[in-house]
C-alpha cells in the first residue's frame, strides 16, 4: 500500500497536491514519531480518507486500518481501494459490513489467473 500511494502522490502535477497520503503501521513503535499513523500532519484530525491497500482477501488489514485511523486521528474512512481483489475470504462483504464504505478494486484475482488471461492484441 505504501508504494501504491506514494505512486499516486508522486505522479500528481505538484500544483495539484489536493491529495495526503499516510501510513498506517501494524504496531506501534515506541521511538521516533512513534504511534499507528505516520504522516499527514497537515491533514486536520477528523478529515475523511480513503483506505488503499495492494492486496485484499479476507479484508482484515483494511478494517485494521481504518480502526486505527479513526481511534487515533478521528479520520473518517469514506471508501477503500485495493489494487486486487483475490476474492478468496469474502473480503469485499467484510469491509462493506464492517465499515459500512464502498470497496473499489481495480482488478479481481479471477483477472490474474493464467487460463482467464487474453493476449494483448499488440502481443
Amino acid at each position: 500500500a505504501t508504494a501504491l500511494t506514494s505512486y499516486i502522490y508522486r505522479r500528481m502535477p505538484s500544483d495539484h497536491h489536493i491529495l495526503t497520503s499516510f501510513i498506517v503501521r501494524t504496531e506501534s513503535k515506541g521511538y521516533g514519531v512513534g504511534g499507528l499513523i505516520v504522516g499527514a500532519k497537515e491533514l486536520p484530525n477528523g478529515s475523511p480518507v480513503v483506505i488503499c491497500d495492494d492486496v485484499v482477501t479476507s479484508g482484515r488489514g483494511m478494517i485494521k486500518a481504518s480502526r486505527a485511523a479513526s481511534s487515533e486521528r478521528g479520520f473518517q474512512t469514506t471508501a477503500c481501494l485495493a489494487a486486487v481483489d483475490r476474492q478468496e475470504d469474502e473480503g469485499r462483504q467484510n469491509i462493506e459490513r464492517e465499515l459500512g464504505v464502498p470497496f473499489v478494486a481495480l482488478f479481481t484475482g479471477r483477472e490474474f489467473k493464467q487460463d482467464e488471461l487474453q493476449p494483448h492484441p499488440w502481443a
